[in-house]
């Protein structure tokens, strides 16, 4: 089992900056990617979160009945 946690770093205007994902295998030992992975990795959630919304509206538009 694969267990992550984001690493966070404060910033100065109250918001947190992302500086890195810190992945722990089951012996315990720690990875801590860089920051560009962790960019990657959330830009490809927001990706694929965007992907099924689009998939969602274009599912209901189809279902409509037509309308003249």
């Amino acid at each position: 089992m694969l267990y992550f946690s984001i690493l966070k770093k404060a910033s100065f205007d109250n918001t947190s900056i992302i500086s890195g994902i810190k992945f722990r295998d089951y012996n315990n030992s720690i990875i801590i990617s860089s920051s560009l992975v962790a960019k990657l990795l959330i830009n490809v959630g927001w990706i694929l979160r965007l992907k099924l919304h689009l998939l969602i509206n274009k599912q209901v538009r189809n279902s409509r009945p037509e309308t003249n």
